[in-house]
C-alpha cells in the first residue's frame, strides 16, 4: 500500500474514533445536564411555597395593645395569612437569624444522619467568644470536641452564640463560608428584607474581637429580615424538617456540666406557657438595636398550626399572646 493511502486510511481511523469520543463525551455532558434539571426540578418543588408567601396579602386585622413594631400571624394549613402589621418593613432580627443556620444544617444532616454525633472541634475565636461577658453562653476551650447535636441544641434551646458558630465553621468549613451560604439561601426564597453579616445574629462590630467579623462590611452592619421573611424561613424549617420541633421543645439542655435554660419562655410549663396556646417553637432574639423579637411556631387542640413573629417588642411573650388569642378563632379545624 502507497504511502498516501496508508495516511488516508490512518486520517479515516482518526476521525471514525475522535466522532465516537467525541459523541460519547456529548452523551455524558448531556445525562449530566439531565441529572442537573431533575435536580433543579425537584429542588423547585420545595421552593414553591416561599415564593408564593411573598406576594400573598396580608390582612390588617386590628389588634390592640401590642408593643412590637412589625408583627404578623400565618396559618401553615390554609396557606393564608391571617394578621399583619408592617410584615415587610426591614428590620434588625437578632438571634432569629440562626434558624438560618439550623435549617442548612438540618439540611445537611438529612443525608448525613450519623453526623449528629460527629465531634466539631473548637477553635481560639470560638472559644475566646464563649468567655465574653456579652456574647458568651457557655464556655469553651480551644481544641476542646463538642458534637454537632450539643451545638446544635445549645443555639436552638439557649440561643449560644458560640456553638451556632461553631456548627456553621465546621458545615461550611469557615466563618465567612457559612455566611455567603446563608445570604445564598436568602436570596433563593427571596427573602428581599434579609442580609446576614454573622451566624449568631449579633453586630458586626461586636465580632471584632473574636475576629468573626466580616472585614469588608462596616463595623455598624448588622442582620436585618422582615416578619414576612421569618414566616418564610421557620414555614421552611417546620415542613421540610419537623423534628426541628422535638429540639424546640426542650426545657434546657446540659453540656459539659453546664446546664443552659430553654430563652422560649411560651413553651409549655414556661412563664408565658398557656395550654389554650400550644407554643412548640421556635426562636428568641435580642440585641440592643432589634429589641425582643420572637419567631413562635403553635398548634393549639383542634387549630391549624399557625406561625406568629413580633419584632422590636418590649414584651414579646405577652406581644404573641395577644396575636394568638386574636387569631385562633380562625384557624379551627373544621373537620373536627
Amino acid at each position: 500500500m502507497k504511502k498516501s493511502s496508508r495516511v488516508l486510511w490512518v486520517s479515516l481511523i482518526l476521525c471514525i474514533i475522535g466522532g465516537l469520543t467525541l459523541s460519547t463525551r456529548i452523551v455524558r455532558e448531556e445525562a449530566t445536564v439531565l441529572k442537573s434539571i431533575k435536580a433543579i426540578k425537584k429542588a423547585s418543588k420545595v421552593d414553591t411555597r416561599p415564593f408564593a408567601l411573598r406576594n400573598v396579602t396580608v390582612p390588617n386585622l386590628k389588634i390592640n395593645g401590642l408593643t412590637a413594631t412589625t408583627s404578623i400571624a400565618y396559618d401553615t394549613v390554609t396557606n393564608r395569612y391571617l394578621y399583619g402589621d408592617q410584615p415587610d418593613k426591614k428590620m434588625y432580627n437578632a438571634s432569629t437569624t440562626k434558624l438560618m443556620v439550623l435549617y442548612l444544617a438540618l439540611k445537611y444532616l438529612q443525608t448525613h444522619p450519623h453526623e449528629w454525633s460527629a465531634k466539631v472541634t473548637i477553635n481560639g475565636s470560638v472559644a475566646k467568644m464563649s468567655r465574653s461577658y456579652y456574647a458568651g453562653e457557655l464556655p469553651m476551650v480551644k481544641g476542646e470536641k463538642l458534637t454537632v447535636r450539643q451545638l446544635f441544641d445549645n443555639a436552638l434551646v439557649a440561643s449560644s452564640n458560640e456553638s451556632i458558630t461553631a456548627l456553621g465553621i465546621w458545615l461550611a468549613g469557615s466563618n465567612r463560608l457559612m455566611i455567603e451560604q446563608m445570604n445564598q439561601q436568602a436570596v433563593k426564597w427571596h427573602l428581599k428584607q434579609t442580609k446576614y453579616y454573622s451566624v449568631s445574629g449579633l453586630d458586626n462590630v461586636d465580632l471584632v474581637p473574636f475576629g468573626l467579623n466580616i472585614l469588608k462590611a462596616k463595623s455598624t452592619k448588622k442582620n436585618t429580615s422582615s416578619a414576612r421573611d421569618l414566616v418564610v424561613l421557620a414555614d421552611q424549617l417546620i415542613t421540610q424538617y419537623p423534628v426541628i420541633l422535638k429540639h424546640a421543645q426542650l426545657k434546657n439542655t446540659t453540656t459539659k456540666g453546664f446546664t443552659l435554660p430553654t430563652t422560649n419562655q411560651m413553651l409549655k410549663g414556661e412563664v408565658y406557657g398557656n395550654p389554650k396556646f400550644g407554643v412548640d417553637g421556635l426562636k428568641t432574639g435580642t440585641t440592643p438595636a432589634a429589641g425582643e423579637v420572637f419567631v413562635a411556631t403553635a398548634q393549639a387542640k383542634n387549630h391549624h398550626r399557625v406561625i406568629t413573629v413580633v419584632m422590636h417588642s418590649t414584651n414579646r411573650f405577652v406581644d404573641t399572646s395577644k396575636i394568638l388569642a386574636k387569631i385562633y378563632p380562625l384557624t379551627q379545624d373544621k373537620d373536627v
